[in-house]
């Protein structure tokens, strides 16, 4: 990903609705372990096999249909939280080679800029405060990275996931597969040894494992909330399976 340092003359301000608007076509969103338990009110939650160092992302799904997000109605975010990778778009923290991780922007749209209505740099030429804002929160994501890692190399030497395939199916007959959806096995879980528990629990990640399982259920808040937003698309069920 090629990102532009962040620099007054460029980036003076930005637009405060950017997030929302790049948002509403997000289908899953990446999720850090904080975020979990609330996120486990809102939306079913799974994990994802990565390219990066380790084996799996933490994910939930805002929508069972590619490049639309059932929580961004007429430009608003409905959900009582907006996870941090969606708020602080379109910035990340770049490493300069000189001092370190420093805000730096995606590849975006100008207009962004071009129209913003929102200060990153004050009169002054210094970070505003809503600059400082958006790079605590980047901060916070890259400092749970370690236990991010770590969660999920245990994922995998436990053998705790299983991938399904998520059936959805619509009121004309017609289907849509999820398809390699990863997620606990609970057979495996509930078979763990004392020892492995512990170890779970210890490192708070235990917590977590149960409320991924229980965020299963929030399939069916997606089912209510896609038939109210597309009446004469509604779906009737989601079944769960595994791939053949």
């Amino acid at each position: 990903m090629n990102t532009v340092l962040l620099n007054k003359h460029d980036h003076k301000k930005y637009l405060a609705a950017a997030p929302i608007i790049a948002a509403s076509t997000e289908q899953v969103c990446a999720l850090s372990l904080s975020e979990i338990p609330k996120a486990a009110c809102c939306w079913p939650i799974f994990l994802s096999r990565t390219n990066a160092d380790r084996a799996f992302d933490v994910k939930c799904l805002m929508s069972l249909t590619p490049e639309r997000n059932l929580f961004v109605e007429n430009s608003i975010w409905t959900a009582p939280f907006m996870p941090a990778t969606l708020a602080v778009y379109p910035f990340v923290l770049a490493n300069d080679g000189r001092h370190g991780y420093v805000l730096a922007t995606r590849p975006c749209s100008t207009t962004i800029f071009d129209d913003g209505d929102t200060l990153l740099f004050n009169e002054l030429g210094q970070p505003s405060v809503v600059q400082k804002q958006i790079q605590y929160k980047l901060q916070g994501i890259l400092n749970e990275t370690a236990a991010l890692n770590e969660f999920a190399k245990m994922m995998g030497e436990m053998a705790l996931t299983k991938e399904i395939n998520a059936v959805v199916h619509y009121s004309d007959q017609s289907k849509q597969v999820l398809e390699s959806l990863i997620t606990i096995d609970e057979d495996k879980l509930n078979n763990l040894s004392d020892a492995d528990l512990v170890k779970l629990q210890r490192s708070g990640f235990l917590s977590l494992i149960h409320a991924i399982l229980n965020s299963i259920f929030q399939l069916n808040g997606l089912i209510l909330k896609h038939n109210q937003n597309y009446p004469n698309d509604t779906v009737q069920k989601i079944e769960l399976m595994l791939p053949e």
